[in-house]
């Protein structure tokens, strides 16, 4: 659903909300995946017939035959999807407020209402965290992973692989929803 003008690209989400799309700055995206350090994988030690020791990182396997092992490639497996959800939606704010350009309901508008009857007050917040209060309401969940590629994909010199990958660090429960 994508309508190419010079540097800037018309993008419909499903719920029907066309917004322009302009291109993101590649140092900008980077500095922000970068800012979510990713935990070091847990490692074990094994002792080669020579008396050599060799460290190894942990895989399911391994962790089956080591003492706590389980526990500790549990707890590596959690850290590394808090850090992932957390560079995600690092990601989707800066898309969401570098990216996007959109019209803003007015400051009396439904949405306004409907924000502050669950408890958002709107007009209390400041311009930027309007509208990304605004999209996040206004963009279905399932599209974000969507939304995401077609705005790297502006990029230009993108690379397919790491746009696959940053599509993939989503959380699991957003590529559930998009592909269900």
């Amino acid at each position: 659903m994508a309508k190419k003008t010079k540097s800037k690209t018309e993008w419909t989400s499903s719920s029907g909300l066309t917004v322009t799309l302009k291109r993101p700055n590649a140092m900008e995206v980077q500095r922000i995946q970068g800012m979510v350090k990713m935990p070091d994988p847990p490692t074990y030690v094994t002792t080669t017939i020579s008396g050599r020791k060799e460290t190894h990182i942990m895989d399911a396997e391994a962790a089956e035959q080591t003492e706590g092992g389980k526990e500790i490639l549990a707890k590596y497996e959690a850290a590394v999807e808090a850090a992932e959800t957390e560079r995600s939606i690092l990601i989707i704010n800066y898309i969401f407020l570098k990216v996007i350009e959109v019209d803003l309901p007015d400051a009396d508008s439904e949405w306004d209402a409907d924000m502050a009857a669950i408890g958002i007050a709107a007009d209390t917040r400041s311009p930027q965290e309007r509208k990304i209060d605004y999209l996040y309401s206004a963009i279905p969940m399932d599209d974000i992973p969507g939304l995401t590629e077609k705005v790297l994909s502006l990029i230009p010199g993108a690379k397919e692989e790491t746009i696959t990958g940053a599509v993939d660090s989503f959380p699991d429960q957003v590529h559930s929803e998009s592909e269900g």
